[in-house]
């Protein structure tokens, strides 16, 4: 039973120091990229697509038997300008790099100029090619989670601090609930197999909550920072001592 809490525990932590970091990064960076890849996929019809921040909205009110966008409404945002071009079909070209696409519309007007002023500028074109770059690759936001163990070691914020302790805490809480499910495992003669389930499942409880309240309190200061969250996991560590004499 130690051997096996030892091995788990060793597990745990290493999930919880190295590879959870690692996943929670290649998670946001998927993300990421699929949301990139997405701008790409070929325009649906009766649906506006944006691109580059919502400054270029594109609309296609059907799709002819080619695949041709039918009626195509793009409106783009330059400075204090609004361009709105109308045309009767267009076409998708995608880019070599699989991620930018060009709109060639066909037989249409581009009106230009300032909401609300007098003066635009009309344009009436046979064909029109209309770029329509991919968002750069936005810079992936920090996150707790997914900095890597070594870059919290002596750090003094206080969110980075309970981040470092929650990490070792976790083969911490292994160890000590395996020291209390032993003399919670053991039963009298006669005692029914699940007579003491509902007090594992009280412990555990009790045990995760006051764990993801500890560290509430310590990110926002309500204990003392010499504490940390260590402090949760002395009563329970007691509690395991008490049982395990209880039951020796």
């Amino acid at each position: 039973m130690g051997l096996l809490a030892v091995l788990v525990a060793t597990l745990s932590g290493w999930l919880s120091l190295s590879f959870a970091p690692r996943a929670a990064t290649l998670r946001v960076a998927l993300t990421a990229q699929a949301v990139r890849a997405g701008l790409a996929e070929p325009f649906t019809p009766g649906r506006f697509r944006s691109f580059d921040g919502g400054r270029t909205v594109v609309y296609g009110a059907s799709a002819g038997a080619a695949g041709e966008l039918q009626r195509v409404f793009i409106k783009q945002a330059a400075g204090d300008s609004t361009v709105t071009t109308l045309a009767q079909r267009a076409r998708r070209e995608p880019g070599a790099d699989g991620l930018s696409q060009t709109i060639v519309l066909l037989d249409g007007e581009r009106f230009e100029g300032v909401p609300g002023a007098r003066r635009y500028h009309i344009l009436k074109f046979d064909e029109l090619r209309v770029p329509l770059a991919p968002p750069a690759p936005a810079a992936i936001p920090t996150r707790l989670d997914a900095l890597p163990t070594r870059s919290l070691i002596g750090s003094m914020q206080m969110a980075e601090r309970a981040e470092l302790q929650w990490r070792i805490g976790y083969p911490l809480m292994v160890l000590v609930a395996a020291l209390c499910a032993a003399p919670l495992g053991r039963l009298r003669p006669r005692q029914g197999r699940y007579a003491r389930v509902w007090q594992a499942i009280v412990f555990f409880a009790i045990y995760g909550n006051l764990a993801i309240a500890s560290r509430t309190w310590f990110e926002h200061g309500a204990t003392p920072a010499g504490l940390g969250i260590w402090w949760v996991h002395v009563p329970f560590l007691v509690l395991a001592w008490y049982l395990t004499r209880r039951h020796a």
